[in-house]
């Protein structure tokens, strides 16, 4: 308890350095807005587009921003400080998620107000609309933070980071039905698609802005989202404690030395 109560707090201070930082916040902003421009410009398409992108942000949140910030805390050392602290990884892993979470929230909902507001989107209408919002975006989202907590225990920096799980996320998020509809897309594509999250949060928001009780999905995305999260947790814990580890202040400078050169 003591070490989630140390990771709480610190994730409250990595959260009030990201409101101070406009260059970090307008970051987060970016795509956001790129969205809302999106739906304004397929307007007809524009409650699809943001409801993917609802999801989408979440996703992006946890396989982007995260691994980023991990391989960072590698090169800066703070994994090595983390190795010689009382339950150190928890207190870290906790600190990650509850910065990460807030942020990815706080987006999702940002895009869902503006897309009501400037692509006419619509908001749910009912209680349990609401509540089928929730449930999605949080159980999406812990299927999908324990890879990017994954990745970025794998990958030594960040900008090897973003650039290895850029193509292949935005691939995802041609293939969920995001940005058209996913019944125009091949059979097996479609297959693939349904095996990941972000399918069934982009589905589950869509029935919750139009209020619709189409039964069938629920089970299924539930299934998907528990695989993952239980998978993904198991191998990200396993490869956070082996990179802890191994964590020693000459791997620490054989990296730096990677990533700026040898020092004259």
């Amino acid at each position: 308890m003591e070490a989630i109560s140390n990771g709480m707090r610190r994730g409250t201070i990595e959260l009030r350095h990201l409101v101070r930082s406009s260059k970090d916040v307008s970051n987060y902003l970016f795509t956001v807005v790129m969205f809302v421009l999106i739906a304004n410009w397929r307007h007809q398409q524009a409650q699809l587009v943001i409801a993917g992108g609802i999801a989408s942000l979440s996703v992006l949140t946890a396989l982007t921003s995260l691994p980023q910030a991990l391989a960072s805390d590698k090169m800066d050392g703070t994994l090595l400080r983390v190795r010689g602290l009382p339950s150190g990884l928890l207190a870290y892993v906790t600190g990650k998620i509850l910065f990460i979470t807030c942020v990815a929230l706080t987006s999702s909902l940002l895009l869902l107000f503006l897309g009501a507001g400037i692509n006419h989107s619509g908001l749910p209408g009912t209680v349990t609309a609401w509540l089928t919002l929730i449930w999605v975006l949080v159980a999406g989202f812990a299927a999908t933070a324990p890879l990017g907590l994954l990745i970025g225990a794998v990958l030594p920096n960040a900008r090897e980071a973003l650039a290895m799980v850029m193509f292949p996320v935005y691939g995802l998020l041609a293939i969920s039905g995001v940005f058209f509809p996913l019944s125009l897309l091949p059979g097996w594509l479609q297959v693939v698609a349904e095996s990941f999250p972000l399918k069934w949060m982009a589905q589950g928001v869509r029935e919750a802005l139009t209020s619709g009780a189409h039964g069938g999905w629920q089970l299924p995305a539930l299934g998907i989202f528990l695989a993952w999260a239980v998978l993904g947790s198991l191998l990200a814990a396993w490869l956070l404690q082996r990179t802890t580890h191994r964590e020693s202040g000459s791997s620490l400078a054989r990296r730096r030395e990677l990533s700026t050169g040898p020092a004259k």
